[in-house]
């Protein structure tokens, strides 16, 4: 048997519209729980001293390309056509 609150109690099942009183029992354990266990991960700074680096996926480096002409000499193309061959 539990003593409780009769305050309380209506209290929590109000707010949590639970009717069952193990239901509600529950619940609160439940809560009590995540809260304590979010508290003592805030208190450690959110670290793990002893863990090893993560890998992550990172897309390979984009490496810039660039095509220099030398446009002071006539070449197989002249000044104001295209070049429309692909560069290998």
């Amino acid at each position: 048997m539990l003593n409780i609150d009769e305050t309380l109690w209506k209290e929590a099942v109000r707010l949590s519209g639970i009717g069952e009183k193990t239901a509600v029992v529950r619940a609160g354990l439940e809560a009590l729980v995540a809260r304590e266990s979010a508290r003592r991960l805030a208190a450690q700074g959110g670290s793990e001293p002893g863990i090893r680096g993560i890998r992550r996926r990172r897309s390979p480096p984009v490496v810039p390309v660039y095509l220099l002409v030398d446009t002071s000499v006539g070449g197989p193309f002249p000044a104001g056509r295209r070049c429309t061959q692909q560069i290998t």
